[in-house]
């Protein structure tokens, strides 16, 4: 690569009306079954703005052939680069394999002169411009127009691959850590569930506990292997704890600082988005008493909409240093269980439904630490349980060292990106 600090001439600028063809998504009647459930997958902005990565593959829901030929609704190729365009702007995605979408996304298909990978990195690169084009008092929208008004810089084709394939590359490594994320998880909670809920964990001699003959006893959760006990969750916990805003609320413009977690950064084992990360002052943070974030520790979201969504953070991941805010409980156990076993437990459907169930607040649900403390768990046996911290431990480990790489690649492939886009650094096309 060449660096220039010479942007003239290095590509005539085009308007991306001039460079796609530009179509608005539509949706079929509500009210005719007959329309809805089919095997055509139909996205909307909440599909797009919930993407972890580039292409889009799974939709929320589907329509039918009928749907499509009696609407307005189209089905569009894969490759076709969807935009946001209401609500929340610019949120950009691929479509993976032939599908349609609502009339909250514009899909462009770019002509066969521009290489469609780099319209979506100049897309990603401009979304600042975008959002100066759009429309609206109430909610932000874009249209036909902003595409008229919006420009990129067209380099040759070739020029335009050799740009697009640095940041696809980049991407790809993203994408592989969060697919290779995905599996260590369901690696470890299918572990989870062959031991703690077909209780087929190891005895002693090797052999799986209850397919060999193990002992079972009655409990109040139903049979549970004998020797184990049940206990509330209280019981189990060395601590359970919530951070706090500081005096006047968090300074939205606070740019640098102690990291402070809320509901928007939980959203799953070894994912965050640190677009959303507010910060606390380092005097604040300093001051603190409680809702430090440390080593392995459970978080849990305790009110609102989504709650009973958790997380746990390890290796230094997301951040050295962070703390949470009031919406989020801390959870760490005594000697009794280990951290592994309580998220792992924590995140079966049936308990995250008992813990949604024990919302406090008929008005605006919530969490207490009391209630929390209520929650039945069984506990297995302590060599069972070390044996089995031993496992997952390296699971979730590497899970949060993928998270950690992931994040150093988009930080260098943001520092790319608008250099690329721009001019400032040139990729030679002879090798």
């Amino acid at each position: 690569m060449a660096y220039s600090e010479d942007t003239k001439n290095t590509g005539d600028r085009k308007k991306i009306s001039e460079l796609c063809r530009i179509h608005l998504g539509g949706t079929p009647k509500t009210g005719k079954k007959e329309f809805w459930g089919g095997d055509i997958k139909w996205a909307t902005a909440k599909d797009v703005a919930n993407l972890q990565g580039r292409c889009l593959t799974e939709t929320e829901r589907r329509i039918t052939e009928k749907g499509v030929n009696g609407s307005n609704a189209k089905v569009f190729p894969e490759g076709t680069i969807v935009i946001t365009a209401r609500g929340t702007v610019g949120k950009l995605a691929i479509l993976g394999e032939p599908m349609s979408f609502n009339q909250t996304c514009y899909g462009l298909i770019p002509i066969p002169a521009i290489d469609k990978m780099y319209v979506f990195y100049a897309l990603k690169n401009g979304i600042s411009k975008i959002d100066e084009l759009s429309y609206g008092t109430v909610f932000q929208t874009i249209t036909m127009k902003t595409f008229d008004e919006l420009e990129i810089r067209a380099p040759s084709l070739e020029q335009q691959r050799r740009v697009s394939k640095i940041l696809a590359d980049l991407d790809s490594k993203i994408e592989l850590n969060q697919q290779m994320n995905k599996t260590l998880e369901s690696i470890a909670q299918a572990i989870f569930k062959h031991w703690f809920i077909n209780f087929e964990f190891p005895d002693e001699n090797g052999q799986p506990y209850k397919s060999s003959g193990g002992e079972m006893v009655d409990s109040e959760l139903g049979e549970i292997p004998k020797g184990w006990e049940v206990l509330t969750l209280g019981n189990l916990l060395s601590s359970i704890e919530s951070g706090k805003r500081p005096k006047g609320g968090i300074d939205p413009d606070l740019k640098f600082g102690i990291p402070s977690i809320g509901a928007e950064n939980i959203s799953g084992l070894g994912y965050y988005d640190y677009s959303k990360t507010k910060f606390v002052s380092f005097e604040y943070f300093e001051g603190m008493k409680q809702g430090i974030v440390k080593d392995k520790d459970v978080l849990l979201y305790k009110d609102g909409a989504q709650i009973g969504r958790k997380t746990m953070f390890g290796c230094g991941f997301p951040f050295d240093k962070c703390c949470v805010n009031e919406h989020v409980f801390i959870l760490r156990t005594n000697e009794k269980i280990n951290q592994f076993f309580l998220f792992l437990w924590l995140n079966q459907d049936e308990v995250t439904r008992n813990i949604q169930n024990l919302n406090s607040n008929s008005a605006q649900p919530g969490l207490n630490r009391d209630s929390i403390k209520t929650l039945q768990v069984f506990v297995p046996d302590k060599d069972v349980l070390n044996n089995f911290e031993g496992v997952v431990s390296k699971l979730i480990g590497k899970i949060f060292l993928n998270s950690l790489n992931s994040r150093e690649l988009s930080l260098i492939r943001d520092l790319l990106l608008p250099k690329l886009m721009t001019g400032r650094i040139r990729v030679p096309l002879e090798e």
